[in-house]
């Protein structure tokens, strides 16, 4: 999300600077997404590099927020993913306190 406000800041300056034109600014969008969301742009859209004006940045970043907050939700779905997400220590420190539960099993006098 952050990559999508920034870009439309920037690439909103050099359209005022005319360093790009307007019709290419989906196309330099695009072209900075890591390739699997740029993969799916492109097959979306139906979009081919060689027709960068092609490249409707409107549409591009709508459908690029939407996938965003989609995503997010998804996230909060999986609760384990997101305790990863946010302490990945989390995951050591249950590992360290079932390995010492057992320890001390292990340790319990016969009745």
């Amino acid at each position: 999300m952050e990559y999508l406000q920034e870009f439309h800041i920037r690439s909103r300056r050099c359209v005022e600077a005319a360093t790009i034109e307007e019709s290419r600014r989906g196309f330099y969008l695009v072209k900075g997404l890591p390739l699997r969301q740029a993969t799916k742009v492109l097959e979306r859209f139906q979009l081919r590099t060689d027709e960068p004006s092609s490249f409707n940045y409107k549409k591009i970043s709508d459908y690029l927020s939407k996938r965003l907050e989609i995503e997010e939700d998804a996230r909060m779905l999986n609760l384990k993913e997101v305790v990863k997400e946010f302490t990945p220590e989390v995951e050591f420190d249950l590992a360290a306190a079932k390995a010492s539960q057992e320890a001390a099993y292990k340790q319990q006098p016969a009745p």
